[in-house]
């Protein structure tokens, strides 16, 4: 899990600044990021849970 999530952490940081260079705006690229980290949480959250649910089955 430690390796998976750095992997997305560093994923997470290539895509900053994709959008920023994309976007030309600092402010308007942050938004984005933490829209994507609020929707990466969620994911991941699901993922959890799907294990959770699927150990308990």
């Amino acid at each position: 899990m430690m390796v998976g999530t750095r992997i997305v952490v560093a994923g997470m940081a290539g895509t900053r600044i994709v959008v920023a260079r994309m976007v030309g705006d600092r402010m308007v690229g942050a938004r984005i990021v933490v829209a994507g980290i609020v929707v990466a949480r969620m994911v991941v959250a699901r993922m959890v849970g799907a294990r959770v649910v699927g150990a308990r089955m």
